[in-house]
């Protein structure tokens, strides 16, 4: 994608190219967009657990808890052996 946005900025002169090319380059977004594609499974899959019809609630405060060790895993913490993911 950047390299399409560098060379769409640099051939045809485009400001916007140009403008999200340099956005997009930035450490902080691609951190942001690394960090969602770690992040967004989990809360997907747990969105699923909550619409289901016949909801298990202990299954839920399971996945919760290993969610929240996931994301402390992220942080740099290590995540308990005993997650159903």
């Amino acid at each position: 994608m950047l390299a399409t946005l560098a060379e769409e900025a640099d051939t045809r002169k485009d400001p916007v190219a140009r403008g999200l090319y340099i956005y997009c380059a930035t450490y902080r977004f691609v951190a942001a967009v690394l960090m969602q594609a770690d992040i967004l499974p989990h809360l997907t899959q747990l969105s699923k657990l909550f619409q289901k019809e016949d909801v298990n609630f202990l299954a839920i405060r399971d996945h919760v808890s290993c969610d929240v060790y996931f994301f402390v895993l992220i942080i740099g913490e290590i995540i308990p052996s005993n997650c159903p993911h």
